[in-house]
């Protein structure tokens, strides 16, 4: 990008200067922290701009790649999540984030195996990631694989305590047979 054309404005490379550049981030992860920033405020179009300019920006950015990823969840885009955490992994293969959204966009595809797999992954790099163990629980109790899915449960559980109530109603639900 030259910073002219449809593209240009505030964030064309040309104009980088001008972006706060705190703790030595590039342009891209700045864009990246205020894509999360839009996130968390509910504001998804707008995030989902701010990770694509900063794609744009950095396309050897695995954060941005991600960042899209987990928005493209959010607005239910799955195929759209699949391919953005795949470009993320070609940059950084053991990126856990990126694993764990394309899991959950294989999951909510119906794509068991294709989840099973990511999220295994993901347990290999970080064994103590509770998201991991939540996710893949709900794998296991679709396939429906229910002592599996209640020891991941249960895991979630013991590593983040706020996940605690979550396993509580899978018992309950598995114990009725839902």
């Amino acid at each position: 990008a030259t910073g002219r054309g449809p593209g240009a404005g505030a964030y064309a490379p040309s104009a980088q200067g001008t972006l706060p550049m705190s703790q030595g981030l590039t342009a891209s992860q700045v864009m990246v922290r205020e894509a999360h920033k839009k996130l968390r405020l509910g504001d998804l179009s707008g995030a989902f701009l701010e990770a694509t300019r900063a794609i744009q920006t950095d396309r050897r950015n695995a954060g941005a790649w991600t960042m899209r990823a987990t928005i493209s969840n959010k607005l239910k885009n799955h195929d759209a999540a699949i391919a953005d955490a795949t470009e993320a992994l070609k940059i950084e293969p053991r990126n856990v984030p990126a694993l764990l959204e394309r899991g959950y966009a294989q999951y909510n595809m119906g794509n068991l195996a294709a989840a099973l797999e990511d999220i295994g992954s993901a347990i290999k790099i970080e064994p103590m990631n509770a998201l991991a163990y939540l996710y893949r629980g709900m794998i296991f109790e679709k396939m429906p694989r229910y002592s599996e899915a209640l020891s991941d449960y249960e895991t979630a559980a013991k590593l983040d305590p706020t996940l605690r109530q979550f396993w509580e109603d899978a018992k309950a639900r598995l114990a009725r047979g839902e």
